[in-house]
């Protein structure tokens, strides 16, 4: 087996090759994590295009959707665990949880998993103006208390 210096070598070179290519992406950064270790963490390209500021292994990125599976992951997690009710209230994990339609009180965590809790989707995801302080998602939740579902929980997708 190759060693951990060569197969970073090669990482970079495929990364770097990938990221210079026909301007495939502005930028991007990688961790990998081997044994609960992080064992590499490099930047490639640019955070943006206009400023050409570097990206490096620390640099912070809006992760969107994609973090969808993240979460999903760690809530099963704590289901297999038994610390999480699937078909609990979301208000028995989070009372200050609150909708102006009074339906959100039937919203389960599988709903919400499952995209089928008729939430409306986000109209400003403040891509300007992340905020990553400890108390950023409690605050995001309060913030919804005006919003209107689409459907009612469990019916559509």
């Amino acid at each position: 087996m190759q060693n951990l210096e060569q197969i970073t070598k090669r990482l970079d070179e495929l990364l770097n090759d990938y990221i210079t290519k026909d301007g495939a992406a502005a930028g991007m950064a990688v961790g990998i994590v081997y044994n609960r270790e992080p064992v590499y963490a490099k930047g490639f390209g640019v955070k943006n295009k206009e400023t050409g500021a570097p990206v490096d292994g620390n640099t912070l990125f809006h992760m969107a959707s994609i973090s969808k599976t993240y979460v999903a992951t760690a809530v099963m997690q704590l289901v297999e665990r038994g610390q999480i009710n699937l078909d609990e209230k979301v208000t028995a994990y989070l009372p200050y949880f609150r909708l102006e339609d009074p339906r959100y009180q039937q919203i389960t965590i599988r709903h919400l998993l499952t995209h089928t809790s008729g939430m409306p989707d986000e109209d400003d995801y403040e891509w300007d103006r992340p905020q990553l302080d400890e108390g950023a998602l409690e605050r995001y939740v309060r913030s919804v208390w005006n919003r209107e579902l689409l459907w009612h929980p469990g019916q559509g997708t």
